[in-house]
């Protein structure tokens, strides 16, 4: 088998074929018999092979020669491997390595790539970044290419949708962010980031999917795991998780607990100017306190080898306070001093509630691939805000407010998918998804104004694409449509009610072929291209008025209208690793977040939303590095993006043209010390990067893990240094109309922290399905 440094550069080959043995064997070169082995082409995921050694460990395949695979070999009492190899007309060897002596336990160890590449999707290995986060926004954070800040979550210039298990969380931004937050680290297992979806994930996918994969727990007997980390920034965090699995007879049951106690800060300086007369200067500290209970469960049963029921859910509870102290100032021009200054103190005692009930269902309607499945989901978020306000001017009495704010989402989404392969050639999807979301929110003040408003959302999806294969190119094509039905009301203090009914159709192409071998590696070129709509969230439509600070209002816009957007991206792949896309995307419609001048005092600024035109954005995405086993006990990847946005509009009458050039780099080392110690270092750096409307200077971070197995790898020890440099800070510059402003952000991210794992468990147990087939060879 050949490994080689993958300094990356695109696929496929080959007309021969040949019956093929895979032989496993253990350490002493003895057979291993009636191993399972998952075979599948690393250019055509359409040829995939599942077969069981016979009793001297030999399998029997036919391949194409000159074609690379990807093989996972597993066996009784045996640690699993996932590699690859290239076919060349000769039998290949695999040896496998006995588990732990004592038979009560099994510890698997295997090295897995970060990053593969599955279709459209970059896959990656989430679960190092776990080691050193408190929850799964901290892992979203640190995977390559994602741009998590407080607010929102990026991959480009807009917004990304995020999953969880393949599941669309249909919540604004903050209140995603605020479900990751609640959710422990130790959870996360991987996550997959698709710059540009097939016909078969919703169209609303316009910024990137980010899917966040859950553990489920593991294949094996009984077991499980307890964790404890605390770590230390200003403020300190502490958390305890603890996960139980069983599998046996074809039924796998888990649950995952876990309570976390998190205090921080964030400092927030904000500068604006209006009309080029008045400036605004204020400064906030937020101290948050909070605590989240959490806790994830999930039953799955196979029944008859081809079917797949499951059920899965998540509760979180979040009771949180965050206590603000700032300090207000207004300066007007040629005037030396300052003409108003104020204080202001904000108490917000919050509660939030998150639940996600889900049930799926698989049927393997042949061995080639063909299946029906079907998921119904139910979420519920629910909470509430008591807010506390008073502010302290120079001359006048002091100004007190109390703001009671509730919010409710019930979302109910269900899907049916259809798959066949007729052949090794063509393989066909359909498939249909509907989804009933209701939102609504009452907020009262103590000034005796109410906002009453409520949303609802259904859209039905139906859509069908068709693969085919044509000598070694891979054509994919499909076609969307979305029908949507919005309606929103409010009720207090006026009437702004707003209906939405519209239909829409997504086209999307798919196009793969093996350009060249580089060092003995198949080299394939990608194209993709499809069309994407962004419908405004319900707190972009919501016209309720949120208190920011004295003079900063926040409050949506119900007549914003759906953005639309087309990509298209070339890429390269190396055995399944990107390195290297070219890629544009074309907005029309766009609508972000604006400033405009207070009706009332135009001391105050409104923030809200509108719909801004047109943008164009090129970029250039890079990956190179050293897989695992290249280099002895050390691997690494480094990888970078190039944007150039421009975006051209008119809002409030005035022009809004401007261009931004950034640069995204990323970075992932690890180092294998000692047979029981690892060493990882992450980092990311951005350069002049364009959010929407907002241009940000250069911010990034460091992170540090050395984790070290202790009593025979039951359990692991983890030291970890999150940002070390403190170089996380956002220092932004927000230009658009008659209002500039500019501010920076810091929080409490440099941190220093440890986690204790301990393995429990892992009894082995008789796979039935081995043992039957095992008597009928040896019978």
């Amino acid at each position: 088998m050949k490994k080689s440094y993958l300094f990356f550069l695109f696929v496929f080959v080959s007309v021969s074929v040949f019956s093929q043995k895979i032989i496993v064997q253990d350490a002493n070169n003895l057979p291993i018999a009636f191993a399972q082995i998952s075979i599948k082409s690393a250019l055509n995921k359409s040829v995939h092979f599942e077969i069981i050694a016979d009793s001297l460990g030999v399998g029997i395949v036919t391949l194409n020669n000159d074609d690379w695979y990807l093989i996972n070999i597993s066996a009784v009492n045996y640690v699993a491997i996932k590699d690859s190899f290239l076919y060349q007309n000769k039998n290949v060897i695999f040896t496998l390595k006995l588990v732990a002596k004592n038979l009560n336990t099994v510890n698997v160890v295997s090295k897995k790539k970060l990053i593969t590449l599955d279709d459209e999707k970059m896959v990656i290995d989430a679960q190092q970044y776990a080691n050193s986060a408190i929850n799964a926004f901290e892992v979203v954070k640190k995977t390559p290419s994602v741009i998590a800040l407080e607010n929102a979550i990026y991959l480009g210039a807009t917004p990304a949708s995020i999953y969880i298990n393949g599941v669309e969380q249909k919540l604004s931004q903050e209140d995603v962010i605020n479900l990751l937050k609640n959710m422990p680290a130790s959870v996360v297992s991987k996550i997959e980031i698709t710059q540009i979806t097939s016909a078969k994930i919703d169209a609303s996918t316009a910024g990137g999917m980010i899917n966040i994969i859950l553990k489920k727990g593991v294949k094996i007997g009984l077991g499980g795991n307890i964790t404890i980390g605390a770590n230390q920034g200003k403020y300190s965090d502490k958390y305890i998780s603890g996960a139980l699995n069983k599998n046996d007879n074809s039924i796998n049951r888990y649950i995952n607990v876990s309570i976390t106690n998190a205090n921080n800060f964030v400092d927030d300086v904000k500068i604006r100017f209006q009309n080029d007369s008045i400036k605004t200067a204020i400064n906030t500290y937020n101290k948050n306190r909070g605590k989240t209970y959490f806790i994830g469960f999930g039953i799955g049963k196979e029944i008859a080898k081809t079917k797949n029921i499951n059920f899965d859910g998540t509760i979180s509870y979040n009771p949180s306070n965050t206590f603000s102290d700032g300090a207000n100032e207004i300066y007007l021009k040629n005037v030396i001093i300052n003409t108003a200054k104020s204080f202001t103190n904000i108490n917000n005692d919050k509660n939030n509630f998150n639940s996600a009930n889900s049930f799926s269902y698989k049927k393997m309607l042949d061995t080639i691939g063909s299946e029906i499945a079907s998921n119904i989901t139910y979420n519920y978020a629910f909470s509430k805000n008591n807010q506390a306000i008073a502010t302290t001017f120079s001359l006048l009495p002091i100004y007190y407010q109390t703001i009671d704010f509730k919010k409710s989402v019930h979302t109910i989404m269900g899907n049916l998918d259809y798959t066949k392969k007729l052949n090794d050639l063509w393989k066909i999807e359909t498939g249909i998804k509907l989804s009933v979301q209701y939102f609504a929110t009452k907020t009262d003040y103590s000034s005796n104004i109410k906002n009453y408003f409520s949303n609802t959302e259904n859209i039905n999806a139906v859509y069908a694409q068709a693969s085919r294969k044509i000598s070694k190119m891979l054509l994919k094509v499909g076609l969307r449509a979305e029908n949507t039905n919005m309606t929103g009301y409010q009720t207090q203090p006026s009437d702004t009610s707003f209906k939405w009914n519209r239909v829409d159709i997504f086209p999307f192409a798919y196009f793969s072929y093996p350009i060249m071998k580089l060092m003995g590696m198949p080299i394939t070129g990608n194209i993709v291209a499809k069309k994407f709509i962004t419908r405004p969230s319900y707190t972009y439509l919501n016209p309720a008025i949120e208190f920011i600070n004295p003079y900063l209002n926040k409050y949506g816009n119900p007549s914003l209208k759906p953005k639309f957007t087309q990509k298209y991206e070339a890429n390269l792949t190396a055995m399944n690793f990107p390195f290297l896309a070219i890629g544009q995307n074309v907005e029309t419609n766009i609508f972000a977040e604006v400033n405009k001048p207070n009706i009332i005092n135009n001391a105050i600024t409104d923030k809200t939303y509108g719909n801004l035109s047109t943008s164009k954005e090129l970029y250039i995405r890079l990956f190179a590095g050293v897989p695992p086993g290249a280099i002895k006990n050390y691997y690494f990847f480094i990888g970078g993006m190039y944007s150039n946005i421009k975006i051209n509009g008119v809002y409030d009458n005035a022009a809004l043209n401007f261009s931004a050039k950034s640069f995204k780099y990323y970075t992932v080392h690890e180092i294998q010390a000692t047979k029981n110690t690892n060493v990882e270092l992450f980092g990311y750096w951005l350069v002049n990067t364009q959010l929407e409307l907002a241009k940000f200077k250069n911010f990034g971070g460091v992170f540090l893990n050395i984790s070290q197995d202790i009593l025979k790898r039951k359990a692991q020890v983890s030291l970890y240094f999150n940002d070390v440099f403190y170089t996380q800070g956002t220092n932004y510059v927000f230009a658009q109309g008659a209002i500039s402003s500019s501010g920076n952000n810091t929080t409490d991210s440099k941190r220093i922290g440890f986690t204790f794992k301990y393995n429990f468990g892992g009894k082995i147990i008789k796979n039935n399905a081995i043992n039957k087939v095992a008597d009928g060879i040896l019978n």
